[in-house]
């Protein structure tokens, strides 16, 4: 199911540009994500999911679980 979340316009903080995510995206701090690009200058995040056990325990240990 696709839910289109709005417009955004990317910007510049520190040496990054930044593209918002809404809160109603459910995205929770420290939520890794993968970036693909289409030939169409499409781009495509996705939920990484983590092959290595240590990564997962280091960002619990960042969100204090």
């Amino acid at each position: 199911m696709k839910k289109k979340l709005g417009m955004f316009i990317a910007r510049k903080v520190g040496n990054s540009i930044v593209l918002t995510v809404p809160s109603k995206a459910g995205v929770k701090l420290g939520e890794r994500f993968e970036l693909t690009q289409k030939d169409n200058d499409t781009l495509i995040y996705k939920k990484a999911i983590d092959s290595n056990p240590a990564l997962h325990s280091q960002r619990q240990v960042h969100q204090g679980l």
